[in-house]
């Protein structure tokens, strides 16, 4: 059964309400009295949250929902009081519920908690906790968020996802703002020649070998954890934020230079690795370079392994493997380092692509 369907039934029974679909979540839609403290004087078009998943079980409750609405407002007998007790939950207790309703619908794994903590939980956490979650809320909070930045662009998805989730009609795609990689610009990622210098002032063996493996292998930082070498300089990458994946050396002559087949991982905190808290052991090497003065962030590594791809004459949905995402995101990432032609191809590449995920259709 779909929402075009049930709505169709809904008409024929004049019901007068009608079932709508906000993100994963389901809504009532009919012209209903104004609200308690509202000023508006006459009946007007009104969602109601249900606060239930739009699978097929929510959509047979939805359509119930719908039917004893309408049954309501005919008999006159419609009250908010039976509708709005969630109108007065706090920013903590929708984001608490919010939190729980991520986790039914996903499974209970390290990189499912360490994405939620990142793109949502750091976002919520800016809310005024103890008072009512309204859309000014939203807003106000969101624009204290500097534009232009990667965080004001998670946290208007957050807050878009939190809104939609608590049937707070506002849009905040407007204030989502303009982000680009500025920090993955050519002049400011080391050269090479640089790269394998900064290496030798890390004193500790093990995170020297550490660094040559991010370096060689365009590793995010956490993945150094969990990596195994085959054969010919082949790296097995078991876990961390995408699916395990094979990697190749770029350049093979470090894996000898750097002696990293001597496998030398560095030490972590037992509770972060025990609960492949990524984001944490991430976090570990990042300190480490700051307390070796590497100069730069692991990340940077990372980014000169894509550069070096292109240099190489790696296709780029290969390379987009190679480092465990999407040729989408390679793309976005990583463009600087591409011709216009080459541009154009690898447009054409992407929208001809039989592996990525299909955009959703409207019902």
């Amino acid at each position: 059964m779909t929402v075009h369907e049930i709505n169709s039934q809904l008409k024929a029974l004049k019901m007068g309400v009608s079932v709508e679909v906000l993100g994963d979540k389901l809504y009532l839609r009919a012209t209903l009295p104004p609200k308690p403290g509202s000023k508006r004087k006459q009946p007007y078009q009104q969602r109601i949250a249900l606060g239930i998943n739009g699978n097929d079980e929510g959509l047979r409750r939805a359509k119930a929902e719908a039917i004893k609405l309408g049954g309501l407002i005919a008999c006159k007998d419609f009250d908010w009081a039976m509708y709005v007790k969630n109108d007065k939950l706090t920013c903590a207790e929708w984001a608490d519920r919010h939190r729980a309703d991520y986790f039914n619908r996903r499974p209970d794994r390290p990189q499912t908690h360490s994405s939620y903590r990142t793109s949502y939980q750091q976002i919520f956490n800016k809310l005024p906790q103890r008072r009512i979650l309204s859309a000014k809320i939203l807003k106000d909070t969101l624009l204290k968020i500097p534009a232009g930045t990667r965080q004001r662009q998670r946290g208007a998805i957050a807050f878009q996802s939190l809104a939609d989730f608590a049937g707070i009609d506002c849009d905040l795609s407007r204030y989502k703002g303009e982000y680009s990689h500025r920090s993955l610009t050519p002049r400011i990622l080391p050269t090479d020649k640089v790269i394998a210098e900064r290496m030798m002032v890390i004193p500790n063996a093990q995170w020297r070998w550490a660094y040559g493996m991010i370096a060689t292998y365009g590793l995010r930082p956490h993945e150094v954890f969990f990596v195994s070498f085959q054969s010919d300089g082949v790296i097995w990458v078991s876990e961390g934020k995408t699916d395990d994946r094979h990697v190749l050396p770029l350049y093979p002559e470090w894996v000898k230079a750097f002696e990293l087949e001597a496998v030398l991982v560095p030490p972590h905190d037992g509770a972060d690795y025990r609960a492949r808290d990524y984001q944490a052991l991430g976090s570990r090497v990042t300190r480490q370079f700051q307390r070796y003065g590497v100069g730069f962030p692991p990340y940077h590594l990372r980014h000169c392994y894509a550069r070096r791809s292109k240099e190489f004459g790696i296709k780029p949905i290969d390379a987009a493997k190679l480092m465990g995402h999407s040729l989408d995101v390679h793309f976005k990432t990583y463009h600087h380092w591409y011709s216009e032609d080459e541009v154009i191809k690898l447009s054409l590449q992407i929208a001809t692509d039989q592996h990525r995920p299909k955009p959703p259709t409207a019902e």
